[in-house]
């Protein structure tokens, strides 16, 4: 739903390749903290009001220090970028 929201053509039925064309559009963020609060302060600048910061599969892969370091991480550098 998301995607056709978006602009993107995605389907259910291929997640693979509609995961991959919502990551390519920047629907997603990943990266260094930096990178990511670079790509929240676009978010800002196209109108979005809001949006989910998910450390959920760091936490799972790598647990729960490692989640709110990185979540740390990324709050620090949008305030940074604020700055």
């Amino acid at each position: 739903m998301a995607g056709r929201r978006a602009g993107l053509r995605v389907h259910h039925s291929r997640p693979n390749l509609g995961a991959r064309a919502l990551v390519a559009a920047g629907v997603f963020l990943h990266g260094t903290a930096q990178e990511i609060a670079a790509g929240l302060a676009e978010y800002g600048r196209a109108g979005v009001d809001e949006v989910v910061v998910n450390v959920a599969g760091v936490y799972s892969d790598h647990g729960r220090e490692d989640a709110v370091r990185d979540l740390r991480d990324i709050l620090t550098a949008c305030r940074e970028a604020e700055n």
